[in-house]
C-alpha cells in the first residue's frame, strides 16, 4: 500500500476534509450549518434552536483512537475527563434531532488503535459503534492500517459505512483497494452530497 503525495501534515489533511465537506454543501444549497460533537467530558445539551429548512448539518469527529468508554487523559501537567463514545453518540443524537435528515456525520480517522478495549478485537467494537451511529463515512487514517490491510478490509466489510481514501493505491496494480472507495454521495431533501476521503499521505511509512 502506498498513498499519493499530496500535503504531508495530518492535521491539514483533516481540516482538507472538512473543508471539502463544507464547500460541497454549500455549493449545493445555502450555507451549511456545522456542528462538532462535543468534546468528550462536555455534558451533552439540547440545541439552542432548530436546524433551519434550508440548511444542511455537518457533523464530524477524529481520532476516536479507541476510547468507546469513559477515560482520564494526562496532558502534561493537567488532565481532563474523556467521556467516550456513548456520550458521544448522545451529543449527536440531541444535534440530529431537529433535522434527522438533513444531518451527515463523518470521521477523518484514527477510529481504532490505542486502548485495551478495542485492540483486543483490533477495531471491531469501535466499528460496531460507529454503525449503530450510523457514521455516513469515515476516511482513513494512517492508523486505521496498524494492523494490516486485511484487518482494514474485515473492518470494512462489518462496517455499514464506507471507508474513503481518494489517494490510497495497491503498490501491484496502482489501483484503490477493493475495500476503500474514492468518495460517496448522501441525498438529502435539498441536494446531494459528495464526500472525498483523503489519508496522511506518509500513512504508509507512519507510526
Amino acid at each position: 500500500m502506498r498513498t499519493r503525495p499530496p500535503p504531508t501534515s495530518i492535521a491539514f489533511v483533516r481540516r482538507l476534509l472538512v473543508s471539502l465537506l463544507l464547500a460541497l454543501a454549500t455549493a449545493c444549497t445555502s450555507p451549511a450549518t456545522t456542528s462538532s460533537a462535543t468534546p468528550a467530558g462536555t455534558a451533552a445539551t439540547n440545541p439552542a434552536t432548530a436546524l433551519a429548512a434550508d440548511r444542511i448539518q455537518l457533523l464530524h469527529t477524529d481520532d476516536i483512537h479507541g476510547h468507546l468508554d469513559y477515560d482520564k487523559i494526562q496532558s502534561g501537567s493537567s488532565s481532563f475527563n474523556q467521556g467516550g463514545l456513548a456520550q458521544t453518540a448522545a451529543q449527536v443524537s440531541l444535534l440530529r434531532a431537529p433535522g434527522t435528515d438533513r444531518t451527515l456525520l463523518v470521521d477523518a480517522g484514527d477510529a481504532w488503535q490505542g486502548t485495551f478495549i478495542s485492540n483486543a478485537n483490533r477495531g471491531e467494537a469501535v466499528t460496531k459503534a460507529m454503525s449503530l451511529m450510523k457514521y455516513d463515512a469515515m476516511a482513513v487514517g494512517n492508523h486505521d492500517f496498524d494492523w494490516g490491510q486485511d484487518i482494514l478490509a474485515q473492518r470494512a466489510k462489518e462496517a455499514a459505512f464506507p471507508f474513503l481514501a481518494t489517494n490510497v493505491v495497491e503498490t501491484a496494480s496502482g489501483k484503490l483497494p477493493s475495500y476503500l472507495k474514492p468518495y460517496v454521495v448522501k441525498t438529502t431533501p435539498l441536494a446531494k452530497v459528495g464526500i472525498l476521503g483523503i489519508t496522511n499521505p506518509d500513512g504508509n511509512t507512519s507510526v
